[in-house]
């Protein structure tokens, strides 16, 4: 029934274009987008021997990626929030470009920024190697200094030869990355000290 009122709705405000009622069909039915390609999920959580505040400013810092993460060779803003919402969420979108193995591309992300909650969470548009990238980054403090960094992955890959790249590399890729974000909490601990 909801779908049939929605249909209705689109019918009576587009004054019966055909095209416009397949799209409203379309979109009614979908719920859910159901995942395309080759699906890929990566769950990681470690402990950083630094302050939630410095952990969570490397990861939401995201134009330096280019500086200390390996295979991101280049990370720039193209817009920011000027206002964060009434959610206190902030919001950026960015290119990240990645070069490993046989891949390299410029993606277009969305970044959205919780301070309050300490969350991140950013969606991929879809690109050459990937029908989606999403990931969430979520922090919470031990102790004083020490704090845990948890990153949830999920991609859809439009390939099976950049699926079985991406799973023969994928332990060698975590450790890269994980490590070079707790070397870079390093150097920004140390500058504010």
């Amino acid at each position: 029934m909801r779908s049939a009122m929605k249909l209705l709705r689109c019918c009576e405000t587009n004054n019966n274009s055909s095209l416009f009622i397949r799209q409203c069909r379309y979109a009614s039915k979908k719920k859910t987008p159901p995942p395309r390609g080759y699906s890929r999920n990566l769950v990681k959580s470690v402990v950083i021997p630094h302050s939630i505040d410095i952990v969570h400013e490397v990861v939401s810092n995201v134009g330096d990626y280019s500086k200390f993460l390996p295979f991101c060779v280049e990370s720039s803003i193209l817009r920011e929030s000027v206002e964060q919402h009434q959610d206190g969420v902030a919001s950026l979108d960015c290119v990240l470009g990645f070069r490993h193995l046989n891949v390299e591309e410029k993606i277009q992300h969305r970044v959205s920024v919780n301070k309050a909650t300490r969350q991140i969470r950013a969606l991929a548009r879809e690109s050459d190697h990937f029908f989606s990238i999403r990931y969430d980054w979520n922090f919470e403090s031990i102790e004083k200094n020490v704090s845990k960094a948890s990153l949830n992955l999920h991609i859809d890959l439009k390939t099976m030869i950049h699926a079985v790249t991406f799973d023969f590399a994928r332990e060698s890729i975590e450790m890269k990355v994980f490590d070079a974000f707790m070397r870079r909490a390093d150097t920004v601990a140390s500058r504010k000290q």
